[in-house]
């Protein structure tokens, strides 16, 4: 049994998408020949939690905490409630909300140019010394970093100058190019300075490891799909979330249309409205209601009442523990998708992606054309049959259209064998390539002196 460190800032007590990956992977890496060690904070400043989720961290899992000091109760105190939340949001949860008042601006500017690469600078040198204490015993064969926050890299690439363990750095979403840096005022010198960490990082790491394809286009450019360096291992669904789940939809009144996740401002397409609005005025069908589960900012809302009518035809219910979430999906009629409709979003694949396959209801995602959640649904998920449609947030009659399609096959489920990006096989293929990354770099391959040529 090998093992592997493993570097995360989302940990349970964290809610929301950023702590599914790798406390999922941290349940199945060990049937996979890897125990995991992992080091999280102590103290962050989580801007989701759900405490349920500490009933998944696997019973005897070495857990280091090690203390973080985040500067979002300092902002609070100097520039007010309303700027402190704007930075612990929009650095971690990946979009900025806006904000017109000027200690939000000065906020999100001293956000953007004086904490590079985010908010948890600060925690890399507390990380860098617990990790090389635990890499001088000898008793960890890899290590791995996750972002963002990407400052996780910045630590990891410290720790291996100093130790040379094989090192995998996961980006789970882009970084010197993320669409939310745009609302933090960056300087010229700053945005380099994103660029450079992050080309240090992409240079010094063992293997770059992608939930999405376009993601390492934008940190290697050019063709990734046959660069060894290059790991895709999207995101998934974890079968005992599932467990006991029951499906209960109901035959009459509208059609649950649920989304679940944060809704943030750039999230915001009244395009999607304005379809839900066109088809229930058509009468041609049974009336769509839209659902939303987890944070949803004041602008969207505000949006939603400009163009729907409140309980009849939207309906705002809060964060669920994860479970209960996942119950909800499979009770819902269908499903809703809506992605950052910008460069960083298009390489990009959500991670409810995999959750709704594994629901098996129909669904309907909105996001930038020509991505990687584009692709996916496409070539893979549409292929197979699945009641699963794409549009760009700019086209309302295709939306309207593909709503009638979801009304006619809301009650349709089991189109689509879902197994392979269950989390287990996900971490199977994960210890597989760990596996080859250890063997080769205890066994280079050498050149044959001369003499023997």
């Amino acid at each position: 049994m090998r093992r592997v460190l493993i570097i995360t800032y989302y940990w349970p007590p964290s809610g929301g998408g950023g702590v599914q990956r790798w406390l999922k992977f941290a349940r199945h890496l060990k049937g996979a020949g890897w125990e995991p060690v992992v080091i999280a904070p102590e103290g962050a400043a989580y801007p989701v939690l759900d405490a349920s989720l500490e009933a998944d961290v696997p019973e005897g899992l070495e857990v280091h905490r090690v203390p973080i000091w985040e500067p979002f109760e300092l902002a609070e105190r100097l520039l007010g409630k309303q700027a402190a939340d704007v930075e612990r949001l929009g650095a971690s949860a990946g979009a900025a909300e806006k904000s017109s008042s000027g200690s939000g601006r000065l906020a999100k500017w001293v956000r953007g140019n004086l904490f590079i690469p985010d908010a948890r600078v600060g925690w890399v040198g507390p990380v860098v010394r617990t990790a090389k204490r635990i890499l001088s015993t000898g008793s960890v064969d890899a290590m791995i970093t996750t972002g963002p926050p990407h400052s996780v890299h910045w630590a990891g690439l410290k720790i291996q100058a100093a130790t040379g363990i094989p090192w995998v750095a996961d980006f789970r979403d882009p970084w010197s190019d993320i669409d939310y840096l745009d609302d933090f005022h960056l300087t010229d010198w700053a945005r380099r300075r994103h660029r450079t960490l992050e080309q240090r990082v992409v240079a010094a790491c063992d293997r770059v490891l992608v939930t999405a394809w376009g993601a390492a286009e934008g940190l290697l450019g050019g063709e990734v799909r046959e660069n060894e360096r290059v790991w895709w291992i999207p995101n998934g669904w974890d079968a005992e979330d599932f467990e006991g789940s029951a499906e209960v939809t109901a035959a009459d009144g509208p059609m649950d249309l649920a989304h679940f996740g944060s809704l943030y401002a750039t999230r915001n397409f009244p395009a999607v409205w304005e379809a839900v609005k066109a088809w229930n005025a058509s009468g041609r069908g049974r009336e769509v209601r839209l659902v939303f589960y987890g944070n949803t900012a004041p602008e969207v809302i505000a949006s939603l009442q400009e163009h729907l009518e409140p309980q009849r035809e939207f309906v705002v219910r809060g964060n669920l523990p994860h479970k209960d979430a996942v119950a909800a999906m499979r009770a819902s009629h269908a499903l809703l998708i809506l992605h950052n409709n910008t460069e960083s979003g298009r390489r990009c694949i959500p991670g409810k992606v995999f959750e709704y396959l594994a629901a098996q209801r129909p669904v309907l995602g909105i996001g930038p054309a020509g991505g990687d959640m584009e692709w996916i649904i496409e070539s893979d998920i549409q292929a197979a049959g699945a009641p699963w449609h794409f549009h760009a947030p700019d086209d309302p009659q295709g939306i309207e259209a593909s709503l009638a399609a979801i009304v006619e096959a809301s009650d349709e489920t089991g189109r689509l064998d879902a197994g392979r990006f269950e989390r287990s096989q996900l971490a199977a293929e994960l210890g597989r390539r760990l596996d080859e990354l250890v063997g080769a770099k205890e066994n280079p391959i050498r050149p044959t002196p001369v003499n023997e040529r």
